[in-house]
């Protein structure tokens, strides 16, 4: 992406605002009237999946929804510090589209929604998943062209 341009102190391209920063590892705005989206929790992004798929109608929720640790979560498999980094919800009677908020899990390594009936197109949010090594939505019914983005070389 190129570099972003500035109206009125605005980024026209938040995309590209959003990628020139990715190796940022500190930022000070302090004394400034500024605004951000507040980055989501990976238990808010699944519970966002869970209300956007049926997940009542689910085969399997254990502990969906609850106040357990995500880590104990049906499909949920989580790193030594709680960071989802790997989801396995394949032949679970998924319904709906896949969200977009998804490009939020930012540590997951592993993905599979595989032989569910999900429609509707491949989110290019997925995108920022850079640790994604592993996604498999094979056996729904999607649609579209697939991002270009998730074949980049690692």
């Amino acid at each position: 992406m190129g570099t972003p341009t500035f109206v009125n102190r605005e980024a026209t391209d938040s995309a590209a605002l959003e990628n020139s920063v990715n190796n940022l590892e500190g930022l000070h705005i302090n004394q400034n009237w500024l605004t951000a989206p507040t980055p989501k929790s990976d238990r808010d992004v699944l519970i966002h999946l869970y209300n956007a798929t049926n997940g009542r109608n689910w085969k399997s929720k254990t502990n969906w929804k609850s106040n357990k640790p995500i880590s104990q979560w049906y499909g949920v498999i989580t790193d030594s510090s709680g960071r989802l980094i790997k989801l396995n919800l394949g032949d679970n009677q998924l319904t709906g589209t896949i969200p977009a908020v998804l490009g939020n899990l930012k540590n997951l390594g592993a993905l599979w929604l595989d032989y569910n009936q999900l429609k509707g197109t491949i989110p290019l949010a997925l995108d920022n998943l850079n640790n994604l090594k592993r996604l498999d939505l094979s056996e729904n019914q999607l649609m579209g062209t697939i991002p270009a983005t998730l074949f980049r070389a690692s």
